[in-house]
């Protein structure tokens, strides 16, 4: 058999099923662009769980008409100039993937009206193919409308999970958002019902709209800062027989290996923990996942070392592996020695 080139169309749908693995991968994308676009009201709209339909609406800066379609073509982003850009990523997108991945199994129709414009500009396209591009009122932002997902890919609609999983899954990225931005609005409807209408408002006003009041009673806060970075937190103990983690690299929500193991090596009661990282962007590789569900560190053993002291200055009692044994280790030998340190987990500094 000879090796052949790809048809375009084809190309278009593998690249989409690295990005687009099921309705909640629209809503992520979606709404990484809002926060892109400076907005502060965020509005996401689902039917079927996002099968029928997703549509997120925002007030950011919108598109100008010379934009609209160049936002289908793979690869057309604003933010990336030159090599040197992929390496310190201050915004959710850069690759201009997003919107071309979507749009190629599935019916989209995008409005937008940029600020100080007179007019919007509105698009459709089916299959990852430009059928209507004119121009409308509209007010400034802008709404994207997904229909019908993977229509033109039944195998891949064929694999979508019951109504509840991929629901849940759909509240989960909403969610993490919610978390990640308080001072932004937030609201979610489906099938025509509205789940959350989110005020802006501190961390705590976030915590207490979307898990209740009795969860913010329990909720524990620390903190860390060094050279890496700076780090803060909270654990919501008792949360079920499970850990349940949420990470944040700058306000990203991801999935790190370094974070996962500091949590695994010096936490292990059962609960909730919201952990939110600041580092320079160039410390940090979000370029290694296609959704950029995944990042890596250039330092590892520095963030591993930040959640750590995190960990150990809680605010409150609740246990973390180690450190209690540590406590009770140095009181022991208090009646025979001046304790001066410890050297990281090695060695006691005393005299006698």
């Amino acid at each position: 058999m000879k090796i052949h080139i790809l048809p375009v169309e084809i190309r278009q749908k593998i690249a989409a099923g690295e990005v687009v693995e099921r309705p909640a991968s629209v809503v992520k994308e979606l709404i990484e662009n809002t926060l892109d676009a400076e907005a502060e009201t965020i509005q996401v709209e689902v039917q079927e769980a996002g099968r029928r339909l997703v549509k997120v609406t925002d007030d950011g800066v919108g598109m100008s008409p010379q934009d609209v379609p160049l936002a289908f073509e793979r690869f057309a982003t604003s933010k990336v100039f030159e090599e040197g850009d992929i390496y310190a990523v201050k915004t959710f997108g850069f690759r201009g993937e997003a919107l071309p991945s979507i749009a190629a199994v599935s019916r989209v129709r995008l409005v937008t009206r940029e600020r100080g414009a007179l007019y919007g500009t509105e698009a459709k396209v089916e299959g990852g193919r430009l059928v209507s591009l004119q121009q409308v009122g509209a007010p400034v932002g802008t709404t994207v409308e997904v229909f019908d997902l993977f229509f033109n890919t039944p195998a891949r609609r064929k694999f979508l999970r019951s109504f509840r999983t991929e629901y849940g899954h759909l509240i989960g990225a909403f969610t993490k958002f919610a978390l990640a931005f308080p001072e932004k609005r937030f609201t979610l409807v489906s099938e025509g019902r509205e789940v959350y209408a989110l005020q802006p408002g501190s961390f705590q006003d976030r915590m207490r709209a979307l898990f209740g009041q009795e969860t913010l009673a329990t909720m524990e806060e620390f903190s860390a800062e060094g050279s890496s970075g700076r780090l803060w937190g909270s654990f919501v103990p008792g949360q079920g027989e499970k850990k349940r983690s949420y990470f944040f690299v700058n306000r990203r929500a991801v999935k790190s290996a370094a974070l996962s193991r500091a949590l695994r090596d010096h936490l292990k009661e059962p609960g909730m923990v919201l952990l939110f990282l600041e580092v320079p962007p160039s410390f940090v590789d979000v370029n290694i996942h296609p959704a950029k569900a995944e990042v890596r560190f250039q330092q590892e053993e520095a963030i591993y070392v930040l959640v750590r002291q995190g960990l150990a200055r809680r605010a409150s009692g609740w246990k973390v592996e180690g450190v209690a044994e540590k406590v009770e280790a140095y009181q022991a030998a208090e009646s025979r020695f001046v304790l001066l340190g410890q050297l990281e987990e090695t060695f006691l500094l005393a005299f006698s």
